[in-house]
C-alpha cells in the first residue's frame, strides 16, 4: 500500500510538472517570461496600435535588467581580480626580502600577480562597470517614458476621447521618437541619448 502511495505521489508530481512547462512554467522568472514574450513577437506586427508602445516598453525593461545585472558583474570581476593581485604583490616583495631560498617562490607569485593585474587591466573591469549603470539608466528612462505614453494613450481613450484623436499623427511621431532612441542605445551611442533627453527636458519645461 505504501509503495503505491508512493508511486501515485510521483505520477501526479510528473503530470503537474509537465502541464506547468506547457503552460510556459510557473517556476519560469519574470525576466524569462518577457524574453519568451519578446522573442515570440519577433517577425510580427502588434494587435493594435497601443502594442508597439508595449513591446518597446517590454524590450527597454528587459535590457535595462540585463544591462544592471552586466554592471553586477564587471564590479564583482574588478574586486576578483584586483584584490588578490594587490595581496600576492605583497606577498612576493615580503618573500623575496625574507630569505633567499624564497625568490623562486617569490617569483612565481609575481608572475601570477602581474598576469591578475594585465587581465583586470585589458578587460578594465571599472569602465566597463561604469559604462553598463549608464547604459542600465539610459534604458529604464526609455521604458518609463514609454510606460507613461501608454498611461497617457489609455487614459485618454477611456475617457471618451476616439481613437483618431489619441492615436493620430502626433501618436505616431512620438513612437517614432521612442524608437530612434532604442535604436541609438543598441547602438551604444550615450551621448546622444543623453543630450537628447537633457534637450526634451529644457523643452517641456
Amino acid at each position: 500500500m505504501v509503495a503505491t502511495d508512493v508511486i501515485a505521489t510521483q505520477v501526479v508530481r510528473a503530470l503537474t510538472t509537465t502541464v506547468l512547462q506547457e503552460r510556459g512554467g510557473l517556476w519560469q522568472s519574470p525576466r524569462g517570461r518577457l524574453k519568451k514574450r519578446l522573442r515570440e513577437a519577433i517577425g510580427t506586427a502588434p494587435d493594435e496600435p497601443l502594442g508597439v508602445l508595449e513591446s518597446l516598453m517590454a524590450h527597454a525593461d528587459l535590457s535595462a535588467f540585463d544591462a544592471r545585472r552586466a554592471s553586477v558583474w564587471w564590479g564583482r570581476a574588478y574586486y576578483v581580480l584586483g584584490v588578490p593581485a594587490v595581496i600576492l604583490a605583497a606577498t612576493a616583495g615580503a618573500t623575496g626580502l625574507a630569505t633567499t631560498t624564497g625568490r623562486v617562490v617569490a617569483a612565481i607569485i609575481a608572475l601570477v600577480s602581474a598576469g591578475l593585474t594585465a587581465a583586470a587591466t585589458f578587460l578594465n573591469s571599472g569602465e566597463q562597470r561604469k559604462s553598463s549603470d549608464r547604459l542600465s539608466a539610459a534604458w529604464q528612462e526609455l521604458a518609463d517614458d514609454a510606460r507613461l505614453e501608454l498611461l497617457r494613450r489609455a487614459q485618454a481613450l477611456k475617457s471618451g476621447k476616439t481613437a483618431e484623436d489619441v492615436l493620430g499623427f502626433e501618436y505616431w511621431n512620438r513612437v517614432l521618437h521612442l524608437q530612434r532612441r532604442k535604436g541609438r542605445l543598441l547602438r551604444g551611442d550615450l551621448v546622444a541619448e543623453e543630450s537628447g533627453a537633457v534637450q526634451q527636458t529644457s523643452n517641456r519645461r
